[in-house]
């Protein structure tokens, strides 16, 4: 792990999280649209598996850009 994210001080403009579409709400595209920031997903990753050939949940990336910094407690 990287030592910045382990300091509460450490500031970003980019964000990265996992979407699974089995616990998101079927809007989530939108709530990020309306966050009126800049995001991008990947194309949906359902053909993932694990180190030992067990196959991965389907999910997405997400990138948020932010203009300004945030510290993980902000963000």
């Amino acid at each position: 792990m990287n030592y910045y994210f382990k300091d509460k001080r450490f500031k970003t403009r980019a964000w990265t999280f996992i979407v699974y579409p089995d616990s998101a709400p079927d809007d989530w595209r939108d709530i990020l649209d309306d966050l009126h920031i800049p995001w991008c997903e990947s194309p949906l990753h359902d053909k993932d598996q694990n180190p030992t050939g067990e196959q991965k949940k389907a999910h997405w990336h997400v990138l948020l850009y932010s203009c300004l910094l945030y510290t993980s407690d902000a963000a």
